[in-house]
């Protein structure tokens, strides 16, 4: 008995199903979006100042935001682990963000944050590490040269 099953052969579905599926994916997205990002002020707590500097900083191209319902949020790729405690802000800005903001094509600027978060946090072959793909984040978290990370940023195919 041969129990291959075709990877294509996708069964068709009824417009409530279609429906129901499509819902499903926006609330995914919807629930994957409230994960991945902060609001302005939860930033500026983060970033150890007021949301007025966070506000400052956003429009002065130091971070990038997402409209979720009218509301603001910043995405957490840009906020990078401080290691301080107690005190002192535990985040900072990522190293170079402004460069990286300046290069981000214009699909991107009021578009999809999926996109940019899956960009910024999957490895790539012009960041290597020791000989290993890292992500732009972590690239740009160890100081590096952010020259790598705009080169592949610009010249990757968004039109996917």
């Amino acid at each position: 008995m041969n129990s291959y099953v075709d990877p294509f052969d996708i069964p068709e579905l009824s417009d409530e199903e279609a429906a129901q599926l499509a819902a499903k994916w926006k609330e995914e997205g919807r629930r994957r979006h409230l994960e991945e990002t902060v609001p302005v002020a939860e930033a500026a707590t983060l970033l150890g100042t007021g949301a007025h500097q966070v506000k400052a900083d956003i429009a002065a191209g130091r971070l990038w935001t997402l409209s979720q319902s009218g509301e603001e949020r910043v995405p957490r790729w840009q906020l990078v682990k401080t290691g301080n405690s107690g005190g002192s802000a535990p985040y900072r800005r990522l190293p170079h963000l402004t460069e990286v903001l300046k290069a981000m094509p214009a699909t991107l600027s009021g578009g999809s944050g999926a996109m940019m978060h899956g960009w910024m946090t999957t490895p790539h072959d012009e960041t290597l590490v020791d000989c290993e793909p890292v992500s732009a984040v972590e690239w740009l978290a160890g100081g590096r040269d952010p020259a790598p990370v705009i080169e592949a940023l610009t010249d990757f195919d968004w039109t996917l």
